[in-house]
């Protein structure tokens, strides 16, 4: 009887873990866990490079990219209606898979002019880029 209480338990924490979305968290030290952001909605696909996090964000009903150097909300990089995802941060710059065209785009983000631009704009899709050295 004791093993089916357990598997009982064990369904139950897997169910409540699948409904209630993670703030976003990372990793200062070993071991070492900071809460970066506990704004509402979903923060998902976090890349970090020296003190900065950036991450997708889904706090006001749709994916936008979202970046800070210490724990708070962050600010918000992306302002389009569409869905932009998985940014990768290097350096002076954020990059990220942007839906605005209806196909997948990539887009990069300068932080020292402050400016966004397309990168791609071919017909399908671009995804999961990565920056490297910016």
């Amino acid at each position: 009887m004791a093993e089916g209480k357990t598997l009982i338990l064990v369904c139950t924490v897997i169910v409540i873990g699948l409904l209630v979305p993670p703030a976003l968290a990372v990793e200062t030290a070993p071991g070492d866990m900071v809460l970066f952001c506990t704004a509402g909605g979903l923060q998902e696909h976090p890349d970090i490079d020296g003190d900065m996090v950036v991450w997708e964000d889904g706090r006001d009903g749709d994916r936008n990219i979202y970046s800070a150097s210490s724990p708070g909300p962050g600010e918000q990089r992306t302002d389009d209606p569409a869905s932009q995802m998985r940014p990768s941060v290097s350096g002076d710059y954020i990059v990220w898979e942007d839906n605005r065209n209806m196909s997948r785009d990539i887009y990069l983000y300068r932080y020292s002019t402050g400016t966004t631009v397309p990168l791609t704009d071919d017909p399908a899709d671009q995804w999961m880029p990565v920056v490297h050295g910016g």
